[in-house]
């Protein structure tokens, strides 16, 4: 039986491991998917300029984002994982979703045109200035606020706990049950 020193168990490895380096073909991972169109007013006919593709993979969480798009309307999304993915237009401020997810597969540049319709969509950001004026404005009603409503409850019964023990423990008030004659 011959014992072999640790030099000889090192070359070993290192032998094993180059030629499974050398002579046996990895396995290629996927290829990346490449998203690529143009962002069109709704009538389809005038291209957006400064728009801002978004394509969030479903299944991660993670979001692309394409540069703004030029007076073409042009943008690129490369590197993408395949994947489903859901998209989004940015644009002066308002965020425009597409109605269907996008599937890419490995490899696949898929070409895709989306239509935006800015006039339609209803402004949302209330303005801070109205807001602090209206809070100025109304009434402040101590019972609206929970806290201070159930602060006044228990104070109520506290007093009446404290009221009801000073009646007990004179003669003339109210007879406790749990105490002996």
């Amino acid at each position: 039986m011959s014992h072999r020193g640790p030099i000889a168990k090192i070359l070993a490895v290192i032998l094993v491991v180059a030629v499974q380096w050398l002579f046996v073909p990895t396995a290629a991972g996927p290829k990346s998917a490449t998203l690529a169109g143009t962002i069109y007013a709704f009538d389809g006919e005038q291209p957006v300029d400064g728009a801002i593709l978004h394509a969030g993979d479903m299944r991660t969480g993670e979001i692309y984002s394409s540069a703004a798009t030029n007076s073409d309307g042009i943008f690129v999304l490369s590197d993408l994982p395949p994947a489903a993915y859901e998209l989004a237009v940015e644009k002066d401020g308002g965020l425009y979703l597409v109605g269907a997810p996008l599937q890419l597969a490995p490899g696949q540049k898929r070409d895709v045109q989306v239509a935006i319709h800015p006039e339609t969509v209803p402004d949302v950001a209330p303005d801070p200035k109205t807001v602090s004026e209206e809070k100025e404005n109304r009434e402040m009603d101590w019972l609206d606020n929970p806290l201070f409503a159930s602060l006044v409850v228990i104070g109520v019964s506290i007093l009446f706990g404290a009221l009801i023990s000073t009646l007990d423990e004179s003669d003339e008030g109210i007879a406790s049950p749990f105490t002996t004659p």
